[in-house]
């Protein structure tokens, strides 16, 4: 194995502690080497350190064994018990040196952090993550960006053809990445369930879950439960999905749900429905608008969020709720030609996909404090919802209704 310098696509080694498409491993020698996976190579020595004279002490638990005639210098971590050609102290001063830099970097980004950005540096081995609609879009990027930091990835989506191809694409990228598939239809509560019934029957934890998949500007549809589209799938698929997957949550604490809301969600009041009864349900065709459906569904994406966080952020479970961006060009308004344009004209002046599914993995590996539970995120910054979204006793008025509501179509649900 040889070392050779590698900065691909304008990379730099200022984000952490290997770029993302670098992974160490051990032989079982017990001899330290690294992986590039987008060259397909592998090396001895650390692509952040660099070939300089060094003075100061080894770190703690490290040591050098002699060099001799056939083997170049080694030195020993004796306490995990490895070895590596590569000097610590060379990747240590590497890391001193640009933290300053890092930080400027971070901050001069702002709302143009990606979710590589966003990960940089984080191992999340053994995260056991579902993230519904990741088989596409900026679902598909955040999936992506956790398999590549060694998260096991449960894409959840109706199109299975579409999550085969995105787990390629991904495996492509990082031969050993942890991804599969698993069907679930959101506008059907029955299909919900039979869902979470196999996620728990392979006895998986749940370390976070991504509500991610939405419908917009699709013409008036009722779901498999006679509710209207945008509501039964954008909203009460995930609120009935989680709360059926709240002990794996629980048990598997410290764990987060991340809900993809919008902006949208200010076009949009509950205020008129003064008891939130049955009436917010079947939207009449006669008065149905999707621009206002779509609006309404995020504003209930929302309420649920802060409410979740209510309840169970005392037994270790966060949630966040997070706008990815104002019309990013996905597939989302592939239901109407306007929107499609709309969103094609917008494309030069709105963030890209890579840049969208920073704010959820920004919540999903948040470590600030407790108050930042229950939130509303737009560029990785908390920010304050509307009026109307503030108001507790709507939420829970909202949660109340939501059970109401799956008591009545389905008897699949227990309170």
């Amino acid at each position: 194995m040889s070392f050779q310098r590698v900065e691909e696509e304008g990379d730099e080694y200022l984000d952490g502690d290997l770029p993302w498409y670098w992974e160490e491993k051990t032989t079982k020698e017990g001899f330290i080497f690294y992986v590039n996976h987008k060259q397909r190579s592998t090396h001895w020595m650390h692509p952040r350190a660099e070939s300089k004279r060094v003075y100061e002490e080894l770190p703690y638990g490290w040591s050098e064994e002699p060099k001799t005639d056939s083997s170049p210098i080694t030195f020993v971590d004796h306490i995990s018990m490895k070895k590596s050609y590569c000097d610590p102290r060379l990747i240590r001063n590497a890391e001193s040196e640009n933290e300053s830099q890092r930080s400027k970097k971070r901050k001069k980004l702002g709302a143009g952090l990606t979710a590589m950005d966003v990960l940089e540096g984080k191992i999340l081995t053994n995260q056991y993550v579902i993230i519904t609609g990741g088989n596409s879009g900026i679902g598909f990027e955040t999936a992506r960006a956790l398999a590549m930091h060694g998260a096991h990835v449960v894409i959840a989506c109706r199109d299975m053809v579409a999550a085969r191809t995105a787990i390629e694409n991904i495996c492509q990228q990082k031969c050993d990445a942890c991804v599969e598939a698993m069907h679930v239809d959101l506008g059907s509560l029955t299909n919900v369930k039979a869902f979470t019934d196999e996620y728990k029957r392979r006895q998986w934890p749940l370390h976070l879950l991504i509500c991610n998949a939405a419908v917009f500007g699709i013409p008036y549809t009722l779901s498999d439960d006679g509710l209207e589209m945008n509501f039964a799938v954008n909203y009460l698929g995930h609120f009935y999905l989680t709360w059926l997957l709240q002990e794996e949550l629980v048990a598997s604490r410290p764990s987060r749900v991340v809900v993809v809301s919008s902006e949208s969600h200010r076009f949009y009041s509950l205020s008129w429905n003064q008891e939130l009864d049955l009436d917010l349900v079947p939207t009449p065709r006669s008065s149905y608008w999707s621009i206002l459906a779509y609006g309404q569904s995020k504003l209930c994406c929302l309420l649920f969020a802060i409410e979740l966080n209510r309840r169970l952020a005392k037994h270790g479970v966060k949630s966040y709720a997070v706008h990815p961006g104002n019309m990013v060009y996905t597939g989302l308004g592939r239901h109407s030609w306007f929107y499609r344009m709309l969103f094609f004209l917008a494309r030069p002046f709105t963030k890209s996909i890579e840049q969208s599914a920073s704010t959820a993995l920004y919540c999903a590996t948040l470590t600030e404090p407790d108050e930042m539970g229950g939130g509303y995120f737009i560029d990785c910054t908390k920010h304050e919802p509307s009026d109307e979204a503030k108001q507790p006793e709507l939420a829970r008025r909202l949660w109340e209704l939501s059970k109401q509501i799956i008591c009545q179509k389905t008897n699949l649900y227990n309170s």
